[in-house]
């Protein structure tokens, strides 16, 4: 295929989307054979950077590995907002910096609040698909939620609790360092555009508050 990747509706074609290509020499300091991720409109990006497999040393890696792992065992201790009373688990998420891409989801469900792990359901099952399709898996990006604990009856996550959450995505940030945050979703695009209808931003990269965000439907 192209390698270009977008959610669109049910039976119509997106025509942004997030991509990878290589090898190529990264347009932000990668050497050769290292290989880049574009997020913008076929045809017109509007936003560019890129990612090296290498972008981290070594011992850098082990640092940031064991940070995230002191990191999960922090949320699943966690007892912010009342959402760990109902859920059998918290799920802090999983991943890595490789790629240089967050993907942000709303609230973990069913199989999530079974397993401790990010989409692992019928959406995990397409995520998984599309990442595959321009060449990448969850190993290579970091995957995680506005909420770490599964919401009742899979109800939306309130204002309050989302709030109570937001600790951990700044410490996620802090750790990860991402070029590129996908908000998968309209409760995870408002923690960055409060308002605004995921019709309207869908496939449309902005920055906000020097990140870059490219809000998609949920998959």
């Amino acid at each position: 295929g192209s390698g270009w990747w977008g959610w669109g509706r049910r039976g119509g074609g997106g025509g942004c989307a997030l991509a990878r290509r290589g090898p190529r020499r990264g347009q932000c300091g990668g050497g050769p054979g290292s290989w880049w991720v574009s997020w913008g409109c076929r045809g017109d990006p509007t936003l560019r950077c890129s990612t090296s497999p290498g972008w981290r040393t070594r011992p850098e890696n082990q640092r940031w590995t064991d940070g995230l792992e002191a990191l999960a065992t922090e949320i699943r201790a966690c007892t912010a907002c009342p959402l760990h009373r109902s859920a059998r688990q918290a799920v802090p998420g999983e991943g890595s910096a490789e790629s240089g891409i967050l993907f942000l989801g709303e609230a973990p469900g069913y199989n999530e609040d079974l397993r401790g792990r990010p989409f692992v359901g019928a959406a995990g099952q397409l995520l998984d698909q599309l990442l595959a399709g321009i060449g990448l898996d969850r190993s290579k990006v970091f995957i995680t939620n506005v909420v770490r604990h599964r919401p009742p009856e899979n109800r939306d996550p309130l204002p309050d609790e989302v709030a109570a959450c937001h600790v951990w995505f700044e410490r996620h940030l802090a750790a990860l360092r991402p070029a590129v945050i996908v908000t998968l979703g309209r409760h995870a695009m408002y923690k960055f555009f409060p308002g605004e209808s995921i019709t309207r931003v869908h496939g449309k990269p902005r920055r906000k508050d020097g990140l870059v965000i490219f809000p998609v439907f949920h998959p």
